[in-house]
């Protein structure tokens, strides 16, 4: 079962929790994802099309916590759920190494380290599992975003040309990335 148990940080704000997600924060993810496509362009979704009900976000909570290859994060400031991440990997025997992730962070609750201490946390559980490959996608002008990924020892893989259509027509590029684990020698 890919629960992570909780973890508590110190912040200059208050104390951060990060714990895997339950049926009962079904309701708060749905708001979260939707209020954050609506104060960013930076996520996959244009405001409005996700279009998730709460009996399949229990679902989805449920799956998540009944695959050991897989991790649904929720993170509160001082009991207000701030911001969330989801990692998902392959079944194919030949990907159960890697996996990707996204992150979506409230607006009020930006630069505040709560993306920094979701990331860690991921990366504690990833290491432990066997996981030597984390990716994501970045749209190339979220410059904080990938400032914060190199940060952590994201390298950059490639680059999506127009990997995004936005509602006003402009496309946008993607950023591929990844994280291998500390123990792991990439080969020549």
């Amino acid at each position: 079962m890919a629960d992570i148990g909780t973890k508590s940080f110190k912040l200059p704000q208050g104390i951060l929790i990060i714990r895997s997600a339950h049926a009962p924060d079904a309701e708060e993810l749905l708001a979260l994802m939707l209020r954050s496509d609506y104060e960013t362009d930076f996520l996959a979704r244009n405001p409005g099309e996700f279009r998730i009900t709460l009996d399949d976000e229990r679902r989805f909570i449920k799956d998540k916590l009944s695959n050991p290859a897989e991790v649904l994060l929720t993170a509160r400031l001082n009991g207000i759920l701030a911001g969330t991440l989801g990692f998902t990997s392959s079944p194919l025997l030949r990907y159960l190494h890697k996996g990707s992730f996204g992150i979506s962070i409230l607006k009020d609750y930006w630069g505040l380290g709560i993306g920094r201490k979701l990331i860690e946390t991921l990366f504690e559980w990833a290491d432990t599992r066997g996981i030597v490959k984390i990716t994501l996608e970045v749209d190339t002008l979220n410059s904080r975003a990938i400032r914060l990924y190199r940060s952590l020892g994201f390298i950059e893989e490639g680059l999506e040309i127009a990997d995004r259509r936005l509602e006003n027509g402009q496309f946008r590029n993607s950023l591929l990335m990844a994280r291998f684990h500390p123990d792991y020698r990439m080969l020549p």
